[in-house]
């Protein structure tokens, strides 16, 4: 898988029905630690996905070692980073 898929396109290649997806989804737990920023500098890559009914993901990514800085599930589309940024 070479680029982003919806639900409905993973159910498609898997043969499993969209709910069978979303419910694989929610059992995937990463137990998250921040890194230390301190000293470091550059860019980073900010993404937000929301699948609606109160189901998305924020994620920034840092563009040198492509290693996640910050993730969060979101529930409004409209209050992903404004909220959810510590």
């Amino acid at each position: 898988m070479n680029r982003k898929q919806t639900i409905r396109e993973l159910a498609s290649i898997y043969h499993v029905s969209p709910s069978s997806i979303k419910r694989r989804l929610r059992t995937i737990t990463k137990i998250w630690q921040q890194p230390d920023l301190t000293g470091m500098s550059g860019f980073v890559h900010i993404d937000a996905t929301y699948w609606g009914r109160s189901w998305g993901i924020s994620l920034v990514l840092d563009n040198a070692t492509n290693m996640p800085l910050y993730v969060a599930f979101i529930r409004s589309e409209m209050t992903i980073l404004i909220t959810s940024w510590p």
